[in-house]
């Protein structure tokens, strides 16, 4: 599952592999991302814009353990 802003973001992560993907603009995406594991989480969350979405990111921790969160951030 990939979360994306914008529409070529969502065509792009497709085009990698993603079974889902949510755009992080729609205001029900953190509710639709939890219904894909129905309500579990996720086990593996790679953030790679942590200073904007690392507090949204925390709501997909899942309740299996252990549970890697990672962050990667690019500065050009």
């Amino acid at each position: 599952m990939a979360t994306v802003g914008s529409d070529r973001g969502l065509e792009l992560v497709q085009l990698e592999g993603a079974h889902h993907t949510l755009n992080h603009h729609d205001p029900d995406y953190l509710k639709h991302a939890m219904e894909l594991t129905n309500g579990k989480g996720y086990d593996v969350i790679l953030e790679m814009n942590a200073t904007k979405k690392l507090a949204d990111d925390v709501n997909f921790i899942g309740t299996r353990f252990p549970t890697s969160l990672r962050s990667r951030e690019y500065k050009s």
